[in-house]
């Protein structure tokens, strides 16, 4: 890896930074030189600021945005011309390590932006602003999609093609959720009834992980073919459905009757997260609706007992994530096209 680090080095980074000298200089002026020392852009106070100004904060956010469309097509341009042909060497090397070089070196060339996020990211923090934080740790990311676009592939088909169920089950689970935790509030009875609410909600996605699933089988035959590693293929579901829950999260940090730690919602996430890679790596045993919703309903009552037992939500994520990993591992290219 340590050699197409150096060669990033040499043919991107160095080249970034050496062709883009006035636009950092103009914004080290920005940030120092043309402000008072108490306005200082990357002071607590300035920063605390911009975190309670939601207005502030989306302008800073799309700079931000928009320095990683000159980063992105910066390192595109330089990958284009004809003297950098020779990179084509680098995919008989190890995909693993090919990436993690390709990611340094981006990252790499995105790291005045990182900075600024982290620091945005750490007052956030400090302030308590749950919702904020997730925005900002979840922005720092956006260069994987866009690289590796392949992964989106389950998202888009869920946000466009199953667009009236996945609306049908954020209400009903959005719906379920609140009405566990208006009749059991969480100050008086703890989290375990808001859970058991939740994976009620979670349940009701059986019919769009099947719908993914089967997607997946009758349309995606190619994606089968390509030499992807199985932390790969996961990630295609954990991205999938990772994204699929972000209203769910959204809806927990903002409600306010029965507020919800970070902390806490963070669990609620992860286990939601976990039980829906479950219920697809199920459907790698067998395709069958009529088997699967059987499996479903064993499993919602399997989790229903965990909860009542005390068992907290972060084991019970873990757990799913485990046997959700072992399904694909064990049964995924039991569906190889020949």
């Amino acid at each position: 890896m340590k050699p197409l680090w150096v060669i990033g080095q040499k043919l991107i980074v160095y080249p970034f930074y050496r062709d883009n000298t006035g636009f950092f200089f103009f914004w080290l002026l920005l940030l120092v030189v043309l402000q008072n020392p108490a306005t200082f852009l990357f002071t607590e106070p300035f920063l605390s600021s911009v975190i309670q100004t939601p207005v502030i904060l989306a302008i800073i956010l799309a700079a931000l945005f928009l320095y990683f469309l000159k980063c992105y097509g910066y390192v595109q341009a330089k990958l284009a011309q004809p003297e950098h042909e020779f990179l084509f060497i680098t995919s008989l090397l190890p995909a693993r390590n090919v990436w993690f070089s390709w990611l340094l070196v981006f990252g790499s060339v995105y790291l005045p932006a990182f900075f600024y996020l982290a620091l945005l990211t750490g007052s956030s923090i400090r302030l308590r602003a749950g919702l904020t934080s997730l925005l900002l740790l979840s922005f720092g990311f956006i260069l994987l999609p866009a690289k590796y676009r392949y992964l989106t592939i389950f998202s888009k088909y869920i946000g466009r093609e199953a667009t009236g169920l996945f609306l049908l089950t954020k209400v009903f689970t959005g719906a379920v959720t609140w009405a566990f935790l208006a009749l059991y509030p969480v100050a008086e009875y703890g989290t375990r009834p808001a859970a058991i609410g939740f994976l009620i909600g979670l349940a009701g996605h059986s019919l769009l992980v099947f719908r993914t699933r089967l997607f997946e089988e009758e349309r995606l035959l190619l994606l089968r073919q390509l030499p992807f590693s199985t932390g790969q293929r996961f990630l295609l579901f954990l991205v999938a459905y990772g994204s699929t829950l972000l209203p769910e999260g959204v809806f927990l940090l903002l409600y306010r009757d029965a507020p919800l730690s970070f902390w806490e919602v963070f669990a609620f996430y992860l286990f939601g997260l976990g039980f829906l890679l479950l219920l697809h790596g199920l459907l790698y045993r067998q395709l069958n609706q009529d088997n699967y919703f059987r499996q479903v309903f064993f499993l919602f009552i399997g989790f229903l007992f965990l909860i009542l037992f005390y068992v907290p939500l972060e084991v019970l994520a873990g757990l799913s994530f485990g046997i959700s990993l072992l399904l694909l591992r064990r049964y995924y290219y039991g569906f190889q096209a020949p």
